[in-house]
């Protein structure tokens, strides 16, 4: 199954930040974009779900992470 790719705005919109901030990442290389043949900017789905936590890197590393909540009463 081909991988979902979605345009700069949906991928602006996914992400909360603008399309200007989309493309200097894209040319940084710190979140690269598929270029199509008429050189539009597509991004992968799952690119976008791996930079929002919500997915899975495919490396071996193991990320811990720790809450603490704390509520107070009046009593």
């Amino acid at each position: 199954m081909p991988e979902r790719l979605v345009s700069i705005k949906e991928a602006s919109e996914l992400l909360g930040v603008s399309k200007s901030r989309l493309r200097a990442w894209d040319d940084s290389g710190r979140f690269p974009a598929v270029r199509t043949p008429g050189n539009c900017r597509r991004y992968r789905l799952s690119d976008i779900r791996r930079f929002q936590g919500l997915q899975e890197a495919n490396d071996d590393k193991t990320d811990a992470v720790a809450a603490y909540l704390r509520v107070s009463s009046h009593e």
